[in-house]
């Protein structure tokens, strides 16, 4: 597959702030890069330098194989790079119909009425929106203007897709349908995109590839999965959801972890070097017996199906995930799931799993 993005030492400052440092990546053909990150990571600065919106301090962006952008000049502007851009909150023209967004970029390229007709009602029908095309945006929901922006940005057949956090105006039950709709209509389309999110059950539902962006910094890059069972730092664990944190030390082959669980270590650590032990709260079992930490049921709470509890356990509070609500006060054990456990140094920078 040929490569349509890469992107080589990007960095950006505003006064004294780094908002990204020395960025580098490439994206194939068909591929769909989830740029994951919290607020302020520089996910949205990124998508902007991507798209000629912003220029960075240093750096060069090419798409193609063709340079568009480099320190401080945007080589090719950005209607000139034939790219696909879904901003944050869809930025839909509320004068302009659902059909006639959609179908600018196309008017602007003087592409024939006819062919406009074919491929905007086509379009629209595959993303559901077919019976809205006459419809002011302001007539439509939140997840019909999330879809004629995606139309919008995919009529003309760009070779890379540009979207910033295009669900984040949506509830959590319309989530779960708008993310296979972004998926499928990418597939559909082959193009290359950038999928901007602080969300990574977003990322992961809709990118085969994680780009983890962590204070201006690509933390970690590659294949989703790989990235989600494997995270390389601490700081990016707690990015992908590894919201328990237990401390611990290195003692011979194991690492001792508060509470007084020993863990297998992967690979030697000097004795006595400090740890930091990571768990998803799906990562957790709670159960009346077994190798964990006991504690107390504090709190709990229904979440999409399942029960997120809290139990005060003497490493600390721990969230767990459970398909049936416990009792308030009962008492109960967290025991981590088979080879979930994800443990890191914390002496070290950049940090690495032990």
């Amino acid at each position: 597959m040929s490569v349509v993005l890469s992107v080589s030492a990007l960095s950006l400052r505003r006064g004294p702030r780094a908002i990204l440092s020395g960025v580098d990546f490439s994206l194939e053909e068909g591929r769909v890069a989830a740029v994951l990150g919290v607020s302020g990571a520089g996910k949205s600065t990124l998508l902007r330098l991507v798209a000629g919106l912003e220029l960075p301090d240093a750096g060069e962006i090419r798409l193609d194989g063709r340079l568009v952008t480099r320190a401080g000049e945007a080589v090719v502007p950005t209607h000139e790079r034939g790219l696909g851009l879904a901003p944050q909150g869809h930025s839909l023209w509320p004068h302009l119909d659902a059909f006639e967004n959609a179908a600018f970029p196309l008017r602007a390229r003087g592409v024939p009425e006819a062919e406009i007709a074919r491929r905007v009602g086509g379009m629209l029908e595959s993303l559901g929106v077919g019976a809205l095309a006459r419809r002011l945006p302001a007539e439509l929901s939140g997840g019909e203007r999330q879809r004629v922006a995606l139309a919008r940005a995919l009529i003309h057949q760009p070779r890379l897709v540009l979207l910033d956090e295009p669900l984040s105006g949506l509830d959590a039950p319309r989530q779960v349908e708008a993310r296979r709709v972004v998926s499928e209509a990418l597939r559909r389309a082959g193009a290359a995109a950038l999928y901007v999110t602080h969300d990574h059950d977003d990322a992961l539902a809709v990118a085969d590839r994680l780009l983890l962006l962590c204070g201006g910094r690509l933390a970690q890059d590659g294949p989703a999965g790989e990235v989600w069972r494997r995270p390389v730092s601490e700081e990016a664990a707690v990015l992908l959801g590894a919201e328990n944190r237990i401390s611990g030390a290195a003692r011979g082959e194991a690492a001792e972890l508060v509470g007084g669980l020993r863990m297998p270590l992967e690979a030697p650590l000097p004795e006595g070097a400090p740890l930091a032990a990571r768990l998803r709260p799906e990562d957790l079992l709670l159960s009346s017996d077994g190798v964990g930490w006991p504690g107390t049921v504090r709190a709990c709470a229904p979440r999409a199906g399942s029960f997120l509890v809290e139990l005060d356990t003497p490493a600390g509070l721990l969230l767990a995930r459970a398909a049936e609500a416990p009792a308030p006060g009962a008492r109960l054990r967290a025991v981590p799931r088979p080879g979930r456990l994800l443990i890191y140094r914390t002496d070290t920078a950049p940090r690495s799993p032990a």
